[in-house]
């Protein structure tokens, strides 16, 4: 009967037959092996696996929860949804290239795969997998969790049910500082355009690609300041320009001038080598990794950012301003970082010790 469904047998294979309405209204039958709906190995789901299967199945139909479109979905589609509820959650600002290139390394691996065939026992060896390419673990956490914001994303109006994704820790937070000494001697290594780059990056706290793509399009050197129109979380961010950083920015302007041939030229970029050509992240790596290795320094170019919020909060820097100029949406940087000033551990004492005598 329609209302109740089916039991039957393709060879050694159990299957479940059900009735439920598409998009359009029309009730369909559709069909599923039990052994992948609840990612068992083919032929191995019995007769009491397709019961209950198909009596959940019967109840999700009946309270409206089920999609009978769903077999034809790819996890493609759902990657695509969730770029464009990304793209609207930004008010159609163009979505973060970080988010994007993740988006496009899971749909790489998982993109041709059918919602239904989803099974845990696959996205256990897709997680294996990564790993075992040599992926860091917090690299594959970070793609699993995009992976299950698209499926939440599509449950239950187009997926009518979550598999169990794998659970792989996350690389434990990073926890380099520069100290004062240790930047003086890698400063000392770097040829000095790629010094600026590295001064400037602990100044402002900016990313790498923020600070390489930094143009003097950007600079307004009048009001003081310099704005950043994207950024690895699609926000504006304006830095001001004070002190070291107003220094840094002044010499900058007066090494725009270069010369190409035997045409004098004005740079675009902030950070040129000498030539007119931008510095590169490729080249900006090769000379920071030299630069720590003559220092005896093992740090990551990275670890200014850290150094930055970390040095801004020993000099009492409120951290709703430190996150604003690092371009922080939440406070995360300081659990993740692990950036704890004693002074405030030592503040926190003295108030509850006040607190008790009162």
């Amino acid at each position: 009967m329609k209302g109740q469904g089916r039991i039957y047998w393709r060879g050694t294979a159990v299957w479940i037959g059900f009735y439920a309405r598409n998009a359009t209204g029309k009730a369909k039958e559709r069909r599923e092996s039990v052994a992948i709906a609840l990612g068992l190995p083919v032929g191995t789901a019995t007769e009491s696996d397709a019961r209950g299967l198909l009596v959940s199945r019967l109840a999700d139909v009946g309270a409206g929860r089920f999609c009978a479109d769903e077999r034809r979905l790819m996890v493609s589609d759902l990657l695509d949804g969730y770029l464009t509820h990304q793209q609207l959650r930004l008010g159609g600002k163009p979505t973060p290239r970080a988010t994007v290139s993740v988006i496009g390394l899971i749909r790489q691996d998982l993109g041709p795969v059918r919602v239904p065939e989803l099974t845990t026992a696959r996205l256990e060896k897709w997680a294996a997998d990564m790993l075992a390419s040599g992926l860091a673990s917090g690299t594959v956490h970070h793609r699993i969790a995009r992976l299950s914001a698209a499926l939440r994303l599509a449950y239950p109006d187009r997926i009518s049910r979550l598999p169990r994704l794998p659970r792989v820790a996350a690389s434990p937070a990073r926890e380099g500082f520069f100290s004062p000494e240790e930047f003086q001697r890698v400063l000392a290594a770097l040829d000095d355009v790629y010094a600026d780059v590295a001064r400037f990056a602990l100044l402002s706290g900016w990313r790498e690609r923020e600070v390489l793509g930094l143009r003097w399009a950007q600079v307004d050197r009048q009001a003081g300041q310099a704005r950043l129109e994207t950024s690895k979380t699609g926000t504006k961010r304006i830095l001001p320009l004070e002190g070291d950083v107003a220094a840094l920015i002044e010499k900058r302007w007066r090494l725009r001038v270069c010369r190409i041939g035997s045409v004098q030229t004005l740079t675009d970029h902030v950070f040129c080598r000498p030539n007119g050509q931008p510095v590169s992240e490729w080249s900006l790596r090769r000379a920071w990794g030299a630069a720590c290795a003559v220092a005896g320094v093992r740090r990551y170019f990275h670890d200014l950012r850290r150094t930055m919020a970390r040095e801004y909060r020993l000099a009492g820097v409120p951290e709703s301003e430190v996150m604003r100029l690092g371009g922080w949406r939440t406070r995360d940087v300081f659990e993740r970082y692990n950036i704890v000033v004693d002074e405030d551990l030592r503040r926190a004492m003295v108030r509850r010790q006040e607190a008790a005598r009162t």
